[in-house]
């Protein structure tokens, strides 16, 4: 089998258009370059075409007028020699005549007069043999011309022609013809053949510098423009460099404010802009520090007193049966709120060392089978209030790894409950799939779901997708935020899908050793491209 390769140089010449492409999309100052070069060009090229045209015709004219001009003279000059002439009987004599005159004509006629021809009539009375100075140009002379010269040998014809050049190229020239008329009867046709090639010469030289001309101008005009707007670009593109600095968090970069004109009206603005970011920036760090210590202060100064009314209602709660019942529903609702309080204030306890940085993992060897279980349990309660079905499918053999238990349960409760908040009465599913080097949690509902807009702030801090839903969990909008950070902690990756009317799937990967980096390839499941709820990859078998 024979393969076709493509020729060098159409594939270089392929590679230069390309980058030419990219240069032109890519660069204001290349594409105006090459807009005012081609557009130079293109004028001067109208421009030539017209001054070619009219340099062409006037000369035409002119060379018209001269060879009409000039061969009525030698006409005159022919028929007054043929006239004057001693003409006897003697034929040779008659064709001396003849010879003669046609030199004549040849060496006292114009210089571009390329070719002198003297036909006898077939009317005419004496014969002779026809006489030509240029006999190779015979052909020259067309049958339309010597048909109109013989009918009407009163008037002088011509005919545009064209001739060879030395350079064997074919010039423009003219056939002139008209009669003689001899003493005796009949007549005697006489034409010339004249050449323009000098003012074909002329012509091309003209062009070729007209030519020059464009081609000079047009890279002028490029060069101009190019100088142009790299003294307009390069401060634009200063600011430009300045601005995606600024962009990346570059605070302290600034441009040089060198220009007086309206790109000095720019420079000064985009640094008076960078002054009032920074200056926003440190209003916002500031407030935002303030409010770190704020939460932080608050929420250890609330630990002791929630720890106190936590043991006092304790106590209460483990003596209400001894309570009548308005008192024994008061003590009951007590402890429910109380830890709901003590929850919330961990979630903040929890934020706050994240933020001071004195956050640290206690990896040890897991099962993450009974992982799953503990948080199922962790939640059977609030679940059953809501009438939400939180189901395990785990296989019925151990899948160790070693991660922070405590902060991997965390993860997962707080999953969890976000996953009862919107199952609707829907079940909550939980499974597992392994690799060897990494676990994925994954935590299914298939409730209300959660709408775009709302999906991309659901790890954010202190956000709810519905503040005005009734939440018997409560919180404060930390929990995913909390899980998301534990996951970064243990090197790994929390995502979620989520469609409306269909529920919403979260997929938490793990590295088995959470002192390993986690290699996203080595998933044994991960979401399918785009924004369904698939998956590719399968789960762990459940136990039967």
């Amino acid at each position: 089998m024979s393969t076709r390769t493509r020729p060098k140089g159409a594939s270089t010449v392929g590679k230069s258009l390309r980058r030419l492409r990219r240069a032109v999309g890519s660069s204001l100052q290349v594409r105006m370059v090459l807009l005012a070069t081609v557009s130079a060009l293109l004028i001067g090229i109208v421009f030539m075409t017209a001054s070619l045209y009219s340099v062409r015709t006037s000369l035409l004219n002119q060379v018209l007028r001269q060879a009409q001009a000039d061969f009525a003279a030698e006409l005159n000059r022919a028929q007054g020699g043929l006239d004057s002439a001693d003409i006897s009987d003697d034929e040779g004599s008659y064709q001396k005549l003849v010879v003669n005159m046609a030199a004549n004509v040849q060496n006292e006629g114009a210089p571009n007069m390329v070719g002198v021809f003297i036909w006898p009539d077939d009317s005419t009375a004496r014969r002779f043999v026809p006489v030509s100075t240029a006999p190779g140009d015979s052909d020259l002379i067309t049958p339309e011309i010597r048909n109109a010269v013989v009918s009407n040998g009163s008037h002088s014809y011509s005919q545009m022609i064209n001739t060879a050049d030395k350079g064997q190229y074919p010039v423009p020239g003219i056939v002139m013809g008209s009669m003689l008329r001899p003493a005796t009867t009949g007549g005697i046709e006489f034409y010339a053949i004249y050449s323009f090639a000098d003012q074909q010469r002329s012509v091309l030289s003209v062009q070729m510098a007209l030519l020059a001309v464009s081609v000079v101008t047009s890279v002028v005009m490029g060069i101009i423009v190019f100088l142009a707007l790299h003294s307009v670009i390069r401060p634009v593109t200063k600011v430009a460099g300045a601005a995606k600095g600024l962009a990346q968090g570059e605070s302290d970069v600034r441009v040089t404010e060198d220009r007086t004109d309206e790109l000095g009206t720019l420079q000064r603005s985009f640094n008076v802009m960078a002054d009032s970011i920074n200056e926003k920036i440190g209003q916002l760090e500031e407030a935002e520090a303030y409010q770190r210590r704020f939460v932080s202060d608050v929420s250890h100064e609330l630990r002791t007193p929630v720890t106190t009314i936590r043991m006092a209602t304790d106590l209460l709660f483990q003596s209400r049966d001894d309570l009548d019942p308005n008192k024994r529903r008061t003590v009951e609702l007590l402890d429910k709120q109380v830890s709901r309080f003590a929850s919330m204030l961990e979630d903040l306890l929890e934020i706050s060392r994240y933020e001071a940085g004195q956050t640290s993992l206690n990896p040890d060897l897991c099962d993450a089978c009974d992982l799953v279980r503990k948080v199922v349990q962790q939640v059977a309660q609030i679940a059953g209030t809501k009438g939400v079905a939180v189901n395990a499918l785990l296989p019925d053999h151990k899948v160790m790894i070693t991660v922070d238990a405590n902060r991997c349960t965390s993860i997962l409760r707080n999953l969890v409950n976000n996953a009862i908040d919107f199952a609707e009465d829907g079940p909550v599913q939980l499974r597992l799939a392994v690799s060897e080097q990494a676990v994925v949690f994954s935590v299914r509902d298939w409730g209300t779901g959660i709408a775009p807009e709302d999906l991309t702030h659901i790890f954010e801090r202190f956000w709810r997708a519905d503040p005005s839903r009734s939440r018997l969990t409560g919180g404060t909008g930390l929990g995913l935020s909390i899980a998301l950070d534990n996951t970064n902690l243990m090197h790994g990756l929390l995502q979620v899908r989520s469609q409306i009317g269909q529920g919403t799937w979260f997929l938490l990967t793990l590295p088995r050793d959470v002192s390993e980096q986690l290699d996203q390839g080595s998933a044994p499941v991960r979401f399918q491209p785009g924004q369904g709820l698939d998956v590719e990859g399968s789960f762990e078998e459940a136990a039967s």
